[in-house]
């Protein structure tokens, strides 16, 4: 990253064309929605960064201070609709808020889709990851009782 932002600033030295392009500001971790706040704009060579839309985005993936904000760092932000209940559930590896799932139980048998509204990974010494995933009113008791269960599980499109 700091040999990306010598270049730019080599190339911006001898006055070529540049364009604006978002950086972080601060460590961004994964499901965070961006605002203002969180970027920092920079100019670098034209053509050398992606242009990035960044309404309605999360990060995708964690970003350390400095690094530029491209389209492969983004996902969009899909809020849940207002009458659907949060479960806390295990979810995959990777996984950002705003995500659509679906939620399936073998015991009773229940599957409805779901979105994934927060993230929070395990410490130090805990490699899980868990999440609240909004899922429809009509089956959140069964998934409440299914996730106390351990019984409950979270798929998400490739």
């Amino acid at each position: 990253m700091g040999l990306l932002v010598a270049f730019a600033v080599l190339v911006d030295l001898r006055g070529g064309d540049t364009q604006r392009r978002p950086f972080a500001r601060s460590d961004l971790s994964a499901g965070t929605l961006l605002s203002e706040g969180d970027i920092e704009w920079h100019d670098v060579p034209s053509g050398l960064l992606p242009e990035s839309v960044l309404d309605g985005k999360v990060i995708a993936h964690s970003l350390a201070r400095g690094e530029p904000i491209t389209p492969s760092a983004l996902a969009d932000h899909r809020p849940p609709p207002e009458d659907w209940w949060s479960v806390e559930l295990p979810l995959p590896e990777d996984t950002v808020a705003g995500t659509a799932a679906r939620v399936v139980v073998d015991d009773p048998p229940l599957a409805t889709d779901a979105v994934v509204v927060s993230v929070a990974k395990g410490g130090a010494f805990d490699a899980s990851t868990t999440g609240l995933v909004a899922v429809p009113p009509q089956y959140a008791d069964a998934l409440a009782r299914a996730a106390a269960r351990g019984n409950a599980i979270v798929l998400l499109a490739p």
